[in-house]
């Protein structure tokens, strides 16, 4: 065989310019990508980060840039002083969130500051309520932050605790949390009806009302919407989504609008609400009571300067938010449905001094709140003899 014609230098030359320009075009794709994929994961990691900082009450304190001339009073509430401050990051503020069916989100189970959370998304330390066990009285309570215990010193601080710790004298008693922060009646009902029924109920207590005003003053119809934890997840999304070059879900606020809700129409669609939930207790034999909860703008207590000024720091909400709690109390006060009892506690505190710091912000309390409340529904209502 004839051997091959030497390859020309110049045509060498030619080959190893094409090769290194290969080379570098490979080199030049490979950093893009693997830098896309650094900063792709660092938007990921900064949004989780971001949405993590307020599982406690410290970090919640930070996020909305409270004033430092509001942390001496704020540290008063738990008997601390300035210099402190670090002893609330042991307080459970707003609890990670899991993805959850029907509602969209529930808390997700582990622990979080002094939160402990079940497999349920429960603010519980029961693994389990099927079979419940004899002689057992089974209560739930639904809501938003201040039912779920946002600012409680304890799990036995929360309102569920305190309950319980009441009723336990001489019964045996179970009080489930399974409130959650952001939510409105529309996840208690939808709670109730699809999960709690089937959870041997004997009595199943919502505690809110200031959560169904504060997204209807955002515009928000409150039968369809996105919470804080909605948003956050579509967010995320989102960011998938660009990833893989598609468009975006949708916009996490877009069902904000310009104008307030009507808080005739507000209280209707709690009222609504309710009455579906009520239905739903007592196809099992439950009963159902709706307790409107206290808000520094429903409360009788007087309240010191940086308490004024937590309620009064966004203006015309104050007005506002009297307004729809007269709604929400008549609307709900009028209910008539089988097995149903309105409480209202909307303007509760009102015997502690007016030098007493005790609102954290607009909606909630120390445990010592949730005591006195606790003490409140216990008077109200009537409970089984032992």
């Amino acid at each position: 065989m004839a051997p091959h014609p030497p390859v020309p230098k110049s045509r060498r030359l030619e080959w190893a310019l094409a090769i290194l320009l290969t080379l570098v075009g490979v080199a030049v794709l490979t950093v893009g990508f693997l830098g896309g994929l650094k900063m792709g994961s660092y938007r990921f990691a900064r949004m989780i980060e971001d949405e993590r900082r307020t599982e406690t009450l410290l970090g919640g304190l930070k996020h909305v840039r409270t004033p430092a001339e509001d942390m001496p009073g704020i540290l008063a509430i738990y008997g601390l002083k300035p210099g402190e401050e670090r002893k609330l990051a042991d307080i459970a503020w707003v609890p990670p969130p899991a993805p959850a069916p029907f509602v969209g989100t529930m808390a997700k189970p582990g622990r979080v500051a002094n939160a402990t959370i079940n497999e349920f998304g429960f603010r519980d330390r029961r693994t389990q309520y099927l079979p419940k066990p004899p002689g057992v009285y089974r209560v739930f309570i639904t809501g938003g932050s201040t039912a779920f215990g946002s600012g409680a010193e304890s799990d036995d601080a929360t309102l569920a605790g305190e309950l319980e710790k009441l009723l336990s004298k001489d019964r045996r008693v179970e009080v489930v949390n399974t409130a959650l922060p952001a939510w409105v009646t529309t996840h208690e009902r939808v709670l109730i009806e699809q999960r709690l029924v089937a959870l041997a109920p004997d009595r199943i207590v919502m505690v809110s009302g200031f959560n169904d005003i504060l997204w209807g003053t955002f515009g928000v119809d409150t039968r369809w919407f996105f919470t804080f934890n909605d948003q956050h997840f579509l967010a995320l999304l989102n960011q998938v989504q660009r990833r893989i070059g598609q468009d975006d879900l949708g916009h996490p606020h877009r069902f904000y609008r310009n104008e307030p809700v009507d808080c005739a129409v507000v209280a209707g669609r709690a009222q609504a609400n309710v009455e579906g939930a009520a239905r739903a207790a007592r196809a099992v034999g439950a009963d159902l009571v709706y307790v409107l909860q206290p808000s520094l703008f429903s409360t009788a207590k007087p309240l010191t300067p940086r308490e004024v000024r937590a309620r009064d720091k966004m203006a015309g909400w104050t007005d506002r938010f009297r307004q729809c709690y007269a709604a929400m109390r008549l609307a709900l006060g009028s209910l008539q449905a089988p097995g149903y009892r309105f409480v209202d506690l909307s303007q509760e505190f009102g015997d502690l001094p007016e030098a007493r710091e005790f609102f954290i912000d607009a909606s909630h309390f120390p445990g010592e709140g949730n005591r006195i409340l606790a003490r409140k529904i216990q008077e109200a209502l009537d409970w089984p003899r032992p």
